[in-house]
């Protein structure tokens, strides 16, 4: 074939080629073109559809299609606007929630306030009581033959036997006591265990003892209860001191 031949079917080919692309680019152009304006038409349709509804009420029930009378009642509500006093009422209300807030807060503070003075009432009552029982067994002498004939003296045969068991609960905490001065090692030591041993031991002998009826040896269990009792702070503070 000549040179003529295949240049006429090589010009033949690139023209095809061209006339497909074009009609190819011109295809994709008008699918995004139409795409954009399909977006375009919807978007101004929203519009139009919200400014129409942004009228009057009494224009909306003429312009919107509802499918029964209620619905046009509780369109035609939706866009009343509200009331004066309505809005004021909506603004006061965090307000007033606010002052509630902060009277129930006095509340509580108040009766928090009045239980803690109650409380410290009680405790100063408290103290007193333990500090008049206290100066009572400190002033307390030791018993002697005769003391014990004048203690035992109007006494029924029962309460003198009460009377000779709280002596001798008295008579052993003495000794116990003597051996204070002597603890050291702090209160993990074997002898500190051994003497608070023994004034525990006392305290719950006392505390069996019913003496209820009779005034005068009730007061007594009680003066010689605050006794051991100091003993043992007195033993707890010679410990500490041993160690440091």
């Amino acid at each position: 074939m000549s040179d003529l031949v295949w240049w006429t079917l090589f010009s033949i080919l690139v023209i095809l080629l061209v006339v497909f692309t074009s009609k190819l680019c011109f295809r994709v152009i008008s699918d995004i073109y139409c795409d954009n304006r399909d977006a375009l038409s919807e978007e101004s349709k929203d519009v139009e559809d919200l400014s129409r509804y942004r009228t009057d009420s009494r224009t909306i029930c003429k312009d919107a299609e509802f499918s029964d009378e209620g619905d046009k009642i509780m369109m035609t509500k939706a866009f009343i606007p509200p009331r004066r006093n309505e809005e004021s009422k909506t603004q006061s209300a965090p307000k007033d929630f606010d002052e509630k807030i902060t009277e129930n807060g006095m509340k509580v503070i108040h009766e928090e306030d009045e239980a803690k003075s109650e409380e410290v009432a009680l405790n100063i009552e408290e103290d007193r009581v333990d500090a008049e029982e206290r100066v009572d067994a400190k002033e307390e002498k030791p018993v002697k033959e005769s003391q014990r004939e004048d203690e035992a003296a109007n006494l029924t045969e029962a309460e003198k036997k009460i009377l000779e068991e709280i002596q001798g609960i008295q008579g052993e905490v003495d000794i116990y006591a003597k051996d204070i001065p002597y603890c050291f090692g702090g209160r993990n030591h074997l002898r500190y265990f051994e003497i608070n041993q023994n004034f525990l031991m006392s305290l719950i002998r006392l505390s069996g003892i019913d003496c209820s009826d009779n005034e005068k040896l009730n007061k007594r269990k009680k003066m010689l209860s605050v006794y051991i009792q100091d003993r043992q702070n007195e033993l707890k503070e010679k410990a500490d001191e041993s160690v440091l």
